[in-house]
């Protein structure tokens, strides 16, 4: 009977040792799941992150092209402007017209009228 109590008890002392090896494994595995949930956490508020800065990038991608619309729209009734200076300038420019101006500034029309004027 001793000998079933010495086994008994070797037995024992192996079941406590395997039983002090599960526990470790399990507080092994419950700091790692505490970590993964970390981690899982922190690559959450990082994609939270990651899609604010894209969904503020797309508004200013959109508030661009809209500027970039109405530049070319401004541009275009600006070359309308344009056309209207050089139909008026090519209207204004007209030989005749050029006669009139020989005497510089202050004189316009004078030396036209000076050749009309009986001599003296």
């Amino acid at each position: 009977m001793s000998a079933n109590a010495e086994e008994t008890s070797a037995q024992a002392g192996v079941v406590s040792a395997a039983a002090e090896q599960v526990s470790k494994s399990v507080q092994t595995v419950t700091v790692a799941t505490k970590e993964m949930n970390a981690s899982i956490r922190e690559v959450a508020k990082q994609a939270t992150d990651a899609a604010r800065v894209a969904t503020t990038g797309v508004k200013v991608a959109d508030a661009t092209n809209t500027t970039v619309a109405k530049l070319g729209e401004s541009s275009a009734e600006i070359g309308q402007v344009i056309k209207v200076i050089t139909s008026i300038a090519e209207q204004t420019n007209l030989p005749g017209a050029q006669r009139h101006d020989r005497g510089g500034p202050g004189r316009r029309g004078r030396a036209r009228a000076s050749r009309s004027s009986p001599t003296r």
